[in-house]
């Protein structure tokens, strides 16, 4: 996941299943596109890229990543995310997720109003 996005800018997608492995190959073999892991302790999630340099995310549902559901997750990048979601649920939407960090980065996921979800990310 880039750590340099514009604020608000549309920045990464992932999936988090139950059995990443399949989900990953199905993905792969059904689109032409190449895997590569990432370790996360003690299993690895995956990063899936195109031919065209488009990556996308397929996690475990793990640990923290239990709550997420199966559902492709939009990452949008905020300046400030405690203020992002602060607004968000003034508004209405709830926290699922987070928020966590990821080094010096962090994020959270979120649910809207009509039960659709994306994520909020703050570069560190």
């Amino acid at each position: 996941m880039s750590e340099e996005a514009t604020s608000s800018a549309l920045m990464w997608h992932d999936l988090t299943v139950e059995h990443a492995e399949s989900v990953r190959d199905l993905y792969a073999a059904a689109l032409g596109w190449s895997f590569s892991t990432v370790n996360m302790g003690d299993y690895d999630d995956f990063v899936l890229a195109s031919p065209h340099g488009d990556n996308v995310g397929v996690c475990h549902a793990r640990g923290d990543n239990a709550s997420i559901p199966a559902a492709w997750i939009l990452y949008f990048a905020v300046e400030n995310l405690e203020h992002s979601l602060s607004e968000w649920q003034s508004r209405g939407g709830t926290i699922v997720n987070g928020p966590r960090t990821m080094g010096e980065s962090k994020f959270a996921i979120v649910r809207d109003t009509a039960g659709a979800h994306c994520a909020f990310f703050q570069a560190g």
